[in-house]
């Protein structure tokens, strides 16, 4: 069966066309602080980034992933996934899925050995009832994934 969706790399071009999706998840963050997140993430690297957008069938975009590619302790790589979006207000489920999947493309052709997706929740939340969004956690538990640790971090200001 064909996906009614297409994920694609986000350009620079496309980078105000994205921005409406990240502002929820980044509070504060400006169109321009955006459009050099997205620049900074385009650059080649030695280890790669970048953005998967989500197209709808009329060219929307309903998802977003922002990766990073580190090396491992025992000499692999990794696709870290900072930010993990889907947007659809009919099919959220369809959109994460899709995103996976463009993810999981990435992260073969980068030869990366795993992949790790952080889910972000307000500081002070009780560890042990986060709030993890249900479409994100099914997603990534039907592709066979599980918790592996937790995130502390505190912003230095």
């Amino acid at each position: 069966m064909r996906s009614r969706y297409r994920v694609v790399p986000l350009t620079k071009a496309r980078a105000p066309q994205a921005y409406p999706l990240v502002q929820g998840h980044f509070p504060g963050l400006s169109l321009s602080a955006w459009r050099a997140e997205v620049a900074r993430r385009l650059r080649v690297l030695s280890l790669p980034s970048g953005v998967l957008v989500v197209e709808g069938e009329q060219g929307y975009l309903v998802g977003i992933a922002m990766y990073r590619t580190e090396r491992t302790a025992v000499g692999g790589r990794a696709l870290v996934v900072d930010c993990f979006l889907a947007l659809s207000l009919v099919d959220r489920r369809g959109v994460a899925a899709a995103l996976l999947e463009g993810l999981m493309q990435v992260a073969r052709s980068g030869g990366c050995g795993e992949i790790s997706a952080f889910v972000r929740c307000e500081r002070g939340a009780d560890i042990r009832s986060l709030p993890v969004d249900a479409i994100f956690a099914a997603t990534f538990e039907q592709a066979g994934y599980g918790a592996g640790g937790f995130v502390f971090r505190k912003p230095l200001t």
